[in-house]
This record gives structure tokens, C-alpha cells and sequence, in this order.
């Protein structure tokens, strides 16, 4: 940072005689310490906002330390983290602006200062209302933010009278390691019509998802179970089939068996969390939790295991 091109830099390098720093009429050399730290506007800003936080100001090493490690809200972390390159560029932006004939008060600086934090709150925290604009009221703010949380029942839902639903879930021990994948397929009664599971052998989790909907899909359509919505706990292979992510090169080839498997036939693809998949996350854990299970496939519910069924 001393690399900037401020007075003591420039002399240094014998570009230009000794330069009075121009923000303040102490006729001071204008070194790093003094434009930085000791100039009367650049000591009441740190000073104005340190004190706001309960930050101590000292030096700006010790400061921008203090700063980023003080005990604060998980709201404030990001702020206390970008003030210090804030407050430092609106010093150096008002000795420029000093330097070159215009003007700029403690106070406009304080103003834009007030402004960026207040932007970067809004931006990190965008389902906040009434996020206060000054400094001191928007570190009350966050410190006394408490979440307001709503309890919400997750459970499997049936789909719409005459359609069916196939919940599939892939599951790989690593990033590739030995995978599995499964689907259950049930109609809008809720009644079971059929499962199956599969060792799908060494697959990333992401590829393991992609399988099991696949043949999910694949057995819907050849058995006419149709129109079938098919649900899955991957938001992110939701995304892609729903056309808002991009296709990663991994899983292009099965995109593409379950895109012609969709074409012209009535199929959806939802989002659900795990506690509505869970019948599709017990038969994808039942193949890795026993090495060396055969795929299997139950077509009753009589035939499925007694943990199963309590799903």
C-alpha cells in the first residue's frame, strides 16, 4: 500500500520535491502516516465510525486487525470486513480531488462512506426491510437482528388425481467413490406401485442423481405411468433439467437419455428437501450400507423391508 503515489513516494523516487499535504493546514510533509492516519479528516473518520462499533482506532495495521476480528453479529462480519478499504478510499479519493482543484468536507465523506456500507447491507441481505443509512444505527441494527423463524412440516405429498410420482435419490460415498441410486414410484392415492435400487458403481453424488432419475423416468415410460412428476432432493439437478443451469459435461450424456425420455410426454421435474424423499433415500442408503447388495426391486409393498415401509 506505501507503493501509492502520495508525497513521501514521489520524493522518494526524486520525481518530485517534498509535497505539503493538501487536506489539512498543518503544513505537514505528506507521508503515508500523517495523510492516512494523523490529517485532522482522515483521524475524525476512522475515529467517527470506530467509535460507532466499539472498535478502538490505533494505527491502520492495528485497526483494519481490529476490525476483522472483533466480536461482532454474523450480520456485521461482512461490513466490519469491507470498511477499512472504504474509509481508505475515501481518503485517498479526497486528496485527489483536493489535489486537482475541487473540494470535499469530512462530511461528504462520512455521507458516501454511509452510503457503500449501507449499499452492501442491502445487497447481502436483500430480504431485510428498513435497513437504517447511517453508520451507528445500522450497527444497532444488525447486532440486535434476531431471525424470525417459521416451523414447517416436510413431508411426501401426492401428486394430482390420475398422475404419478417417481422420487429417486443417488448417493455416492465420495467425490467419485462407490455410488447407488434408487426411485419409488407411487400414484396420487399414495399407493405403492414400484421400487427399485441400484449399485451404480463409481460415480460422483451428482452423477448417482442423475442415474437414478433416469431409470426412474425409463420405467415410467415403459410402463405407461404417465403423466409422472418426477421429484428429486437436488436443487441442482432440478435446475439444470428445468433449463436454469447450465448441462456440466459429467452428466450431458444422461441429460440427454432423460430429455428424449421427456420429449412430448407429460413430465415434471420438482424440487423436494430430503424429509420428502425419504422412501428414495432409504433404498439408495439400503445398497451402500451393505457392500455387495445386489440391485434390487420390490413390486409390493409386502416385499419391501420393514424399515421401508415406516416411510
Amino acid at each position: 500500500m506505501k507503493s501509492i503515489p502520495i508525497g513521501e513516494v514521489l520524493a522518494r523516487f526524486e520525481t518530485e520535491e517534498e509535497i505539503v499535504c493538501c487536506c489539512c493546514d498543518q503544513m505537514a510533509s505528506e507521508s503515508f502516516e500523517h495523510h492516512f492516519v494523523s490529517c485532522p479528516a482522515a483521524n475524525q473518520m476512522w475515529s467517527s465510525f470506530a467509535r460507532a462499533a466499539g472498535v478502538e482506532f490505533l494505527q491502520i495495521k492495528d485497526t483494519a486487525y481490529k476490525w476483522w476480528n472483533a466480536t461482532c453479529s454474523a450480520k456485521l462480519r461482512p461490513l466490519f470486513n469491507a470498511i477499512t478499504g472504504l474509509l481508505l478510499w475515501q481518503i485517498w479519493k479526497r486528496r485527489n480531488r483536493t489535489r486537482h482543484g475541487d473540494k470535499m468536507n469530512v462530511q461528504e465523506m462520512m455521507i458516501e462512506v454511509n452510503r457503500n456500507l449501507h449499499r452492501l447491507a442491502i445487497f447481502r441481505y436483500p430480504w431485510l426491510r428498513n435497513i437504517p443509512e447511517d453508520w451507528p444505527n445500522l450497527v444497532h441494527f444488525c447486532e440486535g437482528y434476531k431471525p424470525i423463524l417459521v416451523p414447517k412440516v416436510i413431508h411426501w405429498k401426492p401428486p394430482m388425481e390420475g398422475t404419478y410420482k417417481c422420487n429417486s435419490d443417488g448417493a455416492s460415498k465420495g467425490n467419485p467413490r462407490q455410488s447407488a441410486g434408487g426411485f419409488c414410484i407411487r400414484d396420487w392415492k399414495g399407493e405403492f406401485i414400484f421400487v427399485a435400487t441400484y449399485d451404480l458403481g463409481i460415480r460422483t453424488g451428482l452423477e448417482a442423481e442423475t442415474s437414478a432419475m433416469e431409470k426412474g423416468l425409463n420405467y415410467c415410460v415403459t410402463h405407461n405411468l404417465l403423466p409422472v412428476c418426477l421429484e428429486t432432493d437436488s436443487l441442482v439437478l432440478t435446475k439444470i433439467l428445468n433449463g436454469v443451469w447450465e448441462v456440466p459435461w459429467s452428466i450431458k450424456i444422461q441429460i440427454q437419455k432423460i430429455e428424449f425420455l421427456r420429449n412430448n410426454r407429460e413430465v415434471a421435474v420438482l424440487h423436494t428437501l430430503r424429509e420428502g424423499n425419504k422412501v428414495a433415500d432409504y433404498f439408495t442408503n439400503f445398497i451402500l450400507s451393505f457392500a455387495g447388495t445386489e440391485n434390487k426391486t420390490f413390486q409390493s409393498i409386502q416385499d419391501v423391508p420393514k424399515e421401508g415401509k415406516s416411510y
